[in-house]
């Protein structure tokens, strides 16, 4: 997918539940140390251009139909336990 695509990626009407407030750099690095990872450059953009939502793109091999965005509404990236049983 090209940069001049990105924007496109969203369905619309966006579903509110899923959209999370704006992207900013403090959220963002404040997420980023609390799963003690950095996300991927391409998943940062498509965050910025808005927060979390369902996607127009599908993959043929998974039900997911949305990203997870970052911020206090359920369900944020930050909201999974990383801990493995």
């Amino acid at each position: 997918m090209t940069d001049s695509e990105l924007k496109y990626i969203w369905s619309v009407p966006k579903y509110l539940p899923y959209v999370q407030p704006e992207l900013t750099p403090e959220i963002l690095e404040q997420a980023q140390k609390q799963i003690d990872y950095n996300l991927p450059d391409k998943l940062v953009e498509i965050l910025k251009i808005q927060n979390g939502g369902y996607v127009r793109y599908k993959l043929a091999e998974t039900l997911h139909e949305q990203i997870t965005g970052i911020g206090p509404y359920f369900l944020s990236l930050t909201d999974f336990d990383r801990t493995v049983s």
